[in-house]
């Protein structure tokens, strides 16, 4: 993934794009830490939890924080029981609305939505 990650350069496409592109092309077996989407809303998110991919990684270099990205969520997903593709979900539906003023109402959401969902 940080090999993708470091060699992938289009003009005028950005990080948002890019991690898109890599979630939906990844075909690596499930039971793989598979790409996973870093935009805008999911970086307000785990910002606003107090997590730094540049901290996590030690690094200020992009493709190793995507790769630490990716497999803290994983990791996060795994001890949840979830999906790090629903993580992502919901850490993009919060939108860093994490102090408690947004919060409720989004979580809420989400839960109605798993409730109706299964």
């Amino acid at each position: 993934m940080w090999a993708a990650y470091s060699q992938f350069t289009v003009r005028g496409v950005g990080r948002s794009f890019f991690t898109k592109w890599f979630a939906a092309v990844d075909d690596r077996a499930s039971e793989c830490d598979r790409a996973l989407i870093l935009d805008d809303r999911v970086f307000r998110s785990l910002n606003a939890l107090g997590w730094s991919s540049r901290e996590a990684a030690g690094t200020r270099r992009r493709p190793t924080r995507y790769a630490t990205y990716v497999s803290t969520m994983h990791g996060w997903a795994r001890e949840l029981g979830t999906t790090a593709d629903r993580l992502e979900w919901i850490l993009f539906a919060v939108n860093g609305q994490v102090d408690g003023k947004g919060w409720s109402p989004t979580w809420a959401r989400i839960r109605g939505a798993d409730e109706r969902t299964g």
